[in-house]
């Protein structure tokens, strides 16, 4: 298969800038976007009769007939050109087409064929389809609507509960539940704290960019990310790679040891292979720490397929084609929510929301249920279109395609 090398014609000309780019990029991931720490608590209450609202409408959603393939029906009706996923994940027997290599992260895997085989080859082959019965999904978003609303119990009747990142279960079960079927995320989204216990659960990597297929390797052979600190003890042992032949046990070592030390790596660039300078930058590129482990058995490993997510931009969205920049996003990157609201439709006949919806009028609400940041955090942010996001979304519910179980985006059980 010939694939496109357009998108990674530019890639040379971007060392000269490595460095600037290096130091700007400590400045951006060394400060704390969002600060639970030093958050005041957030007064929130829910009516209790709102709260029985909602468990009403809920266990109508439950109890009704299930209807097969409804949310996928409903949501391709909205494409204007055919634009079928053939599967959502990648497997080792996957046949890779040209299309998938159109654009770079995370809209395809434009220029990283070899990355891509690599992860591949650790992955098993599709296991045989088989028919199952009409299945419903929740797809957990983080919001703070879901604080106070003590879901947890009706949440975990569904099928297939889908969660998002690091949404904890553990101190939030009366209000989240404690099921999880599939937990998709990005690497420095994903738990620090593994908290699923269900050994059935799948975990589904979503790759943004070249690194991640790094640390998606190593989650895979269970070879942990060991801390900077681990590794400066071993530093005065391994010192002297030169003289021990540059053996890459030691050489990975070394640079592990390289990352604690970011003030010699101006230094360091002059005078090492570019090999060692590009896989320090590599790690430098997480903006913030990723987890060291996910105990979840390889056979459970899912990689999405990255049309996932550029159908969902560029077809539903509506966002224009991913333009080349030196340095951050255009505004045209999708949430994780509603990304996994798209894969939702392929798994599942029905789909239901759960925790979806920034009100940025209610600004005494938490922005998230696990924490005191306030709802006015959003605006902060600027690789998201939620204006956008939220007009799909609430058409969506408007129209039938998915529930919204908490009332977030549409509220159809609250009075008028």
């Amino acid at each position: 298969m010939r694939i496109s090398k357009r998108c990674g014609s530019n890639r040379r000309l971007l060392l000269p800038l490595m460095v600037l780019g290096l130091m700007i990029l400590l400045a951006v991931v060394t400060l704390n976007w969002f600060d639970t720490e030093s958050q005041m608590p957030l007064a929130w209450h829910v009516d209790p009769n709102h709260r029985k609202l909602v468990h009403s409408f809920v266990r109508g959603v439950l109890s009704n007939q299930c209807r097969p393939a409804f949310a996928r029906k409903g949501v391709e009706a909205r494409l204007q050109i055919s634009s079928h996923v053939t599967d959502p994940f990648l497997w080792r027997d996957t046949l890779l087409t040209p299309e998938m290599f159109k654009y770079p992260p995370p809209f395809g895997f434009c220029d990283m064929h070899g990355k891509l085989k690599d992860v591949l080859n650790l992955l098993p082959a599709q296991p045989e389809q088989l028919k199952k019965e009409c299945r419903r999904c929740v797809v957990m978003g983080n919001g703070g609507i879901l604080r106070g609303l003590e879901l947890g119990t009706l949440l975990d009747q569904f099928d297939v509960v889908i969660r998002l990142n690091s949404g904890p279960l553990r101190n939030y079960s009366k209000d989240v539940g404690n099921r999880t079927s599939i937990r998709m995320s990005y690497p420095e989204g994903s738990p620090k704290v593994w908290e699923d216990v269900d050994p059935e659960l799948q975990f589904v990597a979503v790759v943004y960019k070249a690194v991640d297929f790094n640390w998606i390797r190593a989650m895979i052979n269970r070879q942990r990310v060991v801390s900077c600190k681990a590794h400066h003890q071993k530093h005065e042992q391994n010192i002297n790679l030169k003289k021990k032949g540059m053996k890459s046990g030691n050489v990975q070592t070394w640079l592990s040891d390289l990352k604690c030390k970011f003030r010699h790596c101006l230094l360091l660039y002059l005078t090492l292979d570019l090999f060692l300078f590009q896989s320090l930058w590599d790690w430098l590129f997480f903006w913030q720490k990723v987890p060291e482990k996910i105990p979840v058995d390889l056979s459970k490993f899912r990689l999405l397929n990255l049309e996932i997510i550029r159908q969902m931009a560029m077809d539903l969205l509506a966002y224009p084609s991913p333009q080349q920049r030196l340095w951050g996003w255009d505004q045209n990157v999708p949430t994780m929510g509603i990304s996994a609201l798209n894969l939702a439709t392929y798994l599942c006949d029905e789909v239901s929301l759960a925790g979806f919806g920034y009100n940025l009028s209610q600004k005494e609400m938490p922005l998230h249920y696990y924490d005191n940041i306030p709802m006015t955090a959003m605006l902060e942010q600027n690789m998201h279109n939620v204006d956008r996001e939220r007009a799909l979304l609430q058409s969506l519910v408007r129209e039938g395609t998915v529930s919204d179980l908490t009332g977030g985006l549409h509220c159809t059980f609250c009075p008028s």
